[in-house]
C-alpha cells in the first residue's frame, strides 16, 4: 500500500515500511483485510484484470524486485493506492530463475455512499 495512504487504527499498526513509499501489509488470506476495512466504515476495490508478469534472471530475489517495480509503474498509473500480490511462482532452467508475479491493482479509500456507483468491482 503506498505509504501516504491514512488506514484505520486497526490496521495501521500491521504496516511494515519498505522502500520506493510503499508499505508491506500482511494478512492471509487476503478477505481479512477486507473484512477489517469494512468493518471500519472503509471500501477497498479492484482497478482492472489480475496482471501477470514473468522475468528471467540470475537469482529470483533481484527477479521478483525488477517484477514488483513494473507492477507498482502500472498501478500508479492506474491511480491506485494498493497492490494485492495474488501469487508468485519460481522455476530454475540452465542456471536462470525464472519468476511469475500475479498481482491486483486495489484502492482503499474511506467508505462513502456514492462509491459504489463508479462501475468498479467493490471487495
Amino acid at each position: 500500500m503506498r505509504a501516504e495512504t491514512r488506514l484505520p487504527g486497526s490496521l495501521s499498526s500491521s504496516a511494515t515500511q519498505l522502500a520506493g513509499g510503499w508499505n508491506l501489509l500482511s494478512f492471509a488470506p487476503s478477505e481479512v483485510f477486507s473484512e477489517k476495512l469494512k468493518a471500519s466504515g472503509w471500501k477497498c476495490f479492484y482497478i482492472g484484470r489480475e496482471m501477470s508478469l514473468t522475468a528471467t534472471g540470475r537469482t529470483s530475489g533481484p527477479t521478483v524486485a525488477k517484477l514488483l517495480t513494473r507492477i507498482e509503474r502500472v498501478v500508479e498509473k492506474r491511480d491506485c493506492n494498493c497492490i494485492e500480490i495474488t501469487g508468485i511462482e519460481t522455476s530454475r532452467t540452465l542456471g536462470f530463475s525464472s519468476v511469475r508475479l500475479g498481482a491486483q491493482a486495489r484502492h482503499v479509500q474511506k467508505g462513502s455512499e456514492g462509491s459504489v456507483e463508479l462501475g468498479l468491482m467493490q471487495d
